[in-house]
């Protein structure tokens, strides 16, 4: 299971339309200072969720990017949520098709 950070940075970057963010752009969208992102980053490298990329145009810039078990993951994750709040309200929620996450 994935905390609600991990959840969405991967979601933030499963979005984006390259499967990249910057580092910042990403540690202002999911609202954590640059030093946590990096520290979380570091977390879902080492797992194989996510890899980091040297910016081709400044070389002090960093992507984060998405890897297919990352995007994989995030798919399942939500597969999850939408099974554990079905059951919690007592609802059933549409499946929603491959790639809509992803």
């Amino acid at each position: 299971d994935l905390t609600l950070s991990r959840y969405e940075v991967l979601l933030l970057l499963a979005r984006s339309d390259t499967g990249a963010l910057r580092m910042n752009e990403l540690a202002d969208g999911a609202l954590l200072s640059l030093s946590g992102l990096s520290r979380l980053v570091d977390r879902l490298e080492s797992v194989g969720l996510v890899e980091r990329a040297q910016c081709p145009t400044d070389r002090r810039g960093a992507f984060a990017v998405i890897t297919p078990a990352g995007r994989k993951e995030i798919r399942e994750e939500a597969a999850r949520a939408g099974i554990a709040i079905s059951a919690h309200w007592n609802v059933s929620l549409p499946i929603l098709p491959a790639g809509c996450l992803a």
